[in-house]
């Protein structure tokens, strides 16, 4: 999961989410929750665009996009979680 900035454009906020998928190759499910109030404002920001991102990807794949994340400014906050099952999740999602 990770928040963008909220106060993006749209044609942004849509070209950040698939350049933050674009490497998994469709092995991977994305829900955009869309933009919501924050608890407390991070950056200077009161909302922020949540979106889900389900993937299975190789652990080396996954620390690139979190470098990429941290460096971006952009977004707010990112959490990546490992799940046991994932593989199975992904693709069930893809069909």
């Amino acid at each position: 999961m990770y928040i963008l900035r909220g106060d993006l454009p749209e044609d942004q906020l849509k070209k950040a989410v698939s350049d933050y998928q674009a490497p998994f190759k469709g092995q991977v499910k994305v829900e955009e929750w869309g933009k919501r109030r924050l608890a407390f404002p991070m950056k200077h920001v009161a909302d922020g665009y949540y979106v889900l991102m389900t993937l299975s990807a190789e652990a080396k794949a996954v620390k690139e996009m979190e470098n990429r994340m941290r460096l971006d400014g952009n977004v707010l906050r990112y959490l990546v979680v490992r799940l046991e099952d994932a593989p199975a999740m992904v693709t069930a999602a893809a069909s």
